[in-house]
This record gives C-alpha cells, structure tokens and sequence, in this order.
C-alpha cells in the first residue's frame, strides 16, 4: 500500500516540467492512490474529497479524504465540523491527508507564528475521531516560503485504528521537492520500499585513520528542532556527508596513485 499526496500550487505555472515532475513522480513511487492539492479546480467547496471503498484484496469498507485546508479562522471551524459529520460512519477505515494548512505543535513551525487556538482545534478534531498521525521521517517541514525564510509542517497523514489493523508497520516520508512550495508525502506500509538506503558504508572506511574523528565531528554538528527522531535523521545526515567527503578525497588520492602505476607500466 502506497499513497503520495502533493500540494501541486496549480498547474499553470511551468505546466510541462510540473507535469513531469509529478509524472516522474508516479512513475518512481508507483503509488496505490495519488492525493493532489491545490490544483486550481473550483468544485472543492468543502475543503476536502473523501472517496470511500475497498482496497483490492480487502473487505474493510475504507474512506481517503483528500484535504486542501482554508487559511480563515471561519473556514478552518467550518472544515472541521464537516470532517466530524463526515466522520460519523461506524466500521469504516479512515485516512486523511493533505495539506491542512494548519499546525498542531509550536516545533512544526520555523520563523512564522504558531497560533495557538487553531492548533488547538486541530488536536480536538484528531482526539474526537481517535486519529493517529503517522511519523514522518525525510525532513521536519514539508513547506518553505518563496524567500526561503520560513518553515512548516504543513502536510501529513492521518489514520484510523481500524486502518492500522489492515496496514502492518505504516511510516511516512517526505520527498524532496522541486515545483511546488511544498514536498511530496508518501504514506506506506511496511512491505514498500522507498529506494536505496541513504548511505553505502565500508569497512576499509572506518579502517582508515582519522574516520572516528571524521564520524564524531559530523554527529556534534549543531541541528535544530526538538523531535528526537528528525534530529536523529540529520545527524545521520551530517555523519554521512563528512564521511562522503573523506571518501572522496581519499578515493581522489588513489585515483592519482593508480594513474601513476598505469603510466609507468606503460613506458
């Protein structure tokens, strides 16, 4: 099981490489369900499409909900108490997903303000209908300015415990994002894959002298946020790009030597 969702920012600007993108996109992740944001369609009064049915193979009754959050304190109390009509079914599977343009906790914000009533809304909403928001690993904010100044999580899954009975080891992740404000989420279960590992170690790495020095200078690397798990993934990160640049001067050095050989062999 797999569902991506994106806020697109419409197609209208850039249509073709867009258009690609998010045609790449599909064709990389191989998605069961594709979410789209703010596409610029008219007939999305509400706030947010639910489609309700049977995944393949399953014969739990499922609803998607497709959310594009208003920005007004009115709208947003008013997509609320929509949801929680909606919501109202018995027996049914639950995922929501989107962009709420909303956030639940100060740390999802970066330079912007956290405006606490309406965060408060949101956390009512989701312990009202027993919800659970999937951990998201990739990156801590799915949405950046157009200055690139200010930060937000803005985008996220959230599920039914009647939808993790069917859904064994649910993670999300943020992808990188390239034509849109926004990042592309990716919602799956625990028998998808989302590619290669972030990073290829070898023993002859750590063998080499001055590696540890190299390891515990990209581990104390100063980070922000306070979630323990994305401040885990950036460490990683750091770790991974001081040893990427060892290895490359290094690999660089025997490159150098090989040459020499080979040139002197051939004399």
């Amino acid at each position: 099981m797999k569902i991506l969702s994106l806020n697109i920012r419409g197609f209208g600007d850039n249509p073709n490489g867009k258009w690609r993108w998010v045609k790449d996109l599909i064709q990389n992740q191989m998605p069961d369900v594709v979410m789209l944001q703010e596409t610029k369609l008219k007939e999305k009064k509400n706030h947010f499409l639910a489609s309700r049915g049977n995944w393949l193979g399953s014969s739990v009754d499922t609803v998607l909900i497709n959310i594009y959050g208003p920005h007004s304190d009115m709208k947003k109390k008013i997509m609320w108490d929509d949801l929680d009509n909606v919501m109202e079914l018995d027996n049914v599977a639950w995922v929501l997903g989107g962009d709420f343009n909303e956030v639940r906790y100060p740390t999802e914000r970066r330079n912007c303000n956290f405006i606490e009533h309406r965060a408060r809304l949101f956390n009512e909403f989701t312990d009202q209908n027993k919800l659970l928001e999937i951990p998201m690993g990739g990156k801590m904010f799915t949405r950046v300015s157009d200055d690139g100044t200010k930060f937000s999580k803005l985008d996220r899954f959230l599920v039914s415990d009647r939808f993790l009975e069917i859904w064994e080891g649910l993670a999300t992740c943020a992808l990188e994002r390239k034509h849109s404000d926004h990042c592309p989420i990716i919602l799956k279960d625990g028998n998808t894959d989302f590619g290669p590992k972030p990073i290829r170690v070898y023993d002859n790495w750590i063998e080499q002298e001055g590696s540890l020095e190299v390891i515990n200078s990209g581990w104390e690397q100063h980070i922000h946020g306070s979630r323990f798990d994305c401040r885990f993934w950036d460490k990683l990160k750091n770790v991974k790009s001081a040893l990427k640049e060892k290895g490359n001067r290094n690999f660089g050095v025997l490159n150098d030597e090989l040459k020499k050989l080979q040139d002197e062999v051939l004399k």
